[in-house]
C-alpha cells in the first residue's frame, strides 16, 4: 500500500506500508507485522520502522476479532503519523 499526500503543486510526503503478516485466531487475537517508510518529498529524509503487535479479543466472536484488527490498524497509523510528525520536525 502507498499513501501520496499531495498538494496542487507537488507531492509532500511518500508512505509505503507493507504487511508482512496479518493472522486472525477466533477467540483469540489479531497479530499484525509491517514494515514501513515515509520519507518527504522536499528533502528526502526518511523514516523507517516496523510495527508488530498482537491485540487480544474482547469477545470470543467474529465482532470481538473485528475489534482486534480495528485496533491493530489503530496503533499502526498511529505509528506511522509519529514517523510524518519526525520527519517535519513538528514532534509527537
Amino acid at each position: 500500500m502507498s499513501i501520496f499526500l499531495q498538494t496542487a503543486r507537488r507531492r509532500r510526503l511518500l508512505v509505503v506500508i507493507e504487511v508482512q503478516r496479518l493472522d486472525s485466531t477466533l477467540g483469540e487475537a489479531a497479530q499484525l507485522d509491517t514494515s514501513w517508510t515515509a520519507t518527504g518529498a522536499k528533502d528526502g529524509k526518511m523514516q523507517i520502522a516496523r510495527t508488530t503487535m498482537r491485540e487480544p479479543v474482547t469477545a470470543p466472536d467474529f465482532e470481538g476479532l473485528a475489534g482486534a484488527h480495528g485496533r491493530a490498524l489503530a496503533r499502526l497509523s498511529q505509528d506511522v503519523a509519529d514517523g510524518v510528525r519526525s520527519l517535519d520536525g513538528s514532534g509527537s
